[in-house]
C-alpha cells in the first residue's frame, strides 16, 4: 500500500501512542544516525532549523531531511569541518485502517469509522517554536549551512524558519580536539597500510 498523504496525519491527537513494549508488529525507524560530522566545539556558528507550525514528521521524510542537509555539507566542507544534530526523535507510533482499494472495492468493504488501526510507522511530534535540527559550521560558512538546511526544509510538511547564533570557542579545546583529530587519521592510515600491506602478503603465497 503506497504512503498516504501528509494530511492523514498532520493534526496531533490526544496523546501520543509510545509504549512499546505493548505494541507489537511495528516496522523499524528510517532514521538512526542523529549526529554527523566533527565535534561542536570547534565551530563558532550555530544554524538551528524551527517548526512554524506544530504537527507531526513521519520517520522517513526526518532521514529524506537528514540525508539532504549532511550530503551538502559534507561536499562542501569535508568530513569533519561541520557538525549537524536532528534534535527530535520518532517516538510516536501511526497506525493505519487498511481497506480494500481497486475496483468494485466499495461494495464488500467500507469500513468502521475511528477503527483503532496496526501500527504502520513512526513519527516525531513536534510543537510550534521547537528546534528539529542544528548544524555548528567554522566561521564565515554561514550561507553553507543555511543552504544545507534550506535544502532539508523542503523535505518537511511543515514550513519551517532558520535561526543564526554565534557562540564562542574555547581555543584550549579547539588544540585538544584537532590533536585528536590528528591521532585518529595516523591510526587510520596504519590501519590503511596494514591493510594493504596483507593483502600484498596473500597475493605472494596464492601466486
Amino acid at each position: 500500500m503506497p504512503l498516504r498523504p501528509f494530511r492523514c496525519y498532520r493534526r496531533l491527537d490526544a496523546r501520543p501512542y509510545t509504549q512499546m513494549k505493548y505494541i507489537r508488529g511495528v516496522p523499524g525507524s528510517k532514521i538512526v544516525i542523529f549526529d554527523m560530522g566533527g565535534h561542536i566545539e570547534k565551530f563558532p556558528v550555530v544554524v538551528t532549523m524551527y517548526s512554524n507550525e506544530p504537527g507531526q514528521i513521519r520517520h522517513n521524510a526526518l532521514e529524506a531531511a537528514r540525508v539532504m542537509a549532511n550530503r551538502y555539507l559534507m561536499k562542501r566542507l569535508g568530513k569533519s569541518g561541520y557538525h549537524l544534530k536532528i534534535r527530535i526523535y520518532p517516538h510516536h507510533v501511526l497506525r493505519e485502517n487498511a481497506m480494500a482499494t481497486g475496483a468494485g472495492a466499495d461494495r464488500y468493504q467500507t469500513g468502521m469509522r475511528g477503527a483503532f488501526g496496526r501500527p504502520v510507522a513512526f513519527a516525531a511530534r513536534v510543537r510550534a517554536g521547537q528546534a528539529i535540527a542544528t548544524a555548528w559550521v567554522p566561521e564565515g560558512q554561514e550561507e553553507v549551512a543555511r543552504e544545507a538546511l534550506r535544502r532539508a526544509k523542503m523535505k518537511l510538511p511543515m514550513p519551517c524558519s532558520l535561526g543564526l547564533q554565534y557562540v564562542k570557542v574555547d581555543e584550549a579545546r579547539i588544540r585538544q580536539l584537532e590533536e585528536l583529530e590528528r591521532l585518529e587519521r595516523e591510526k587510520e592510515a596504519r590501519r590503511t597500510a596494514e591493510i594493504a600491506e596483507a593483502e600484498a602478503q596473500a597475493e605472494a603465497v596464492s601466486a
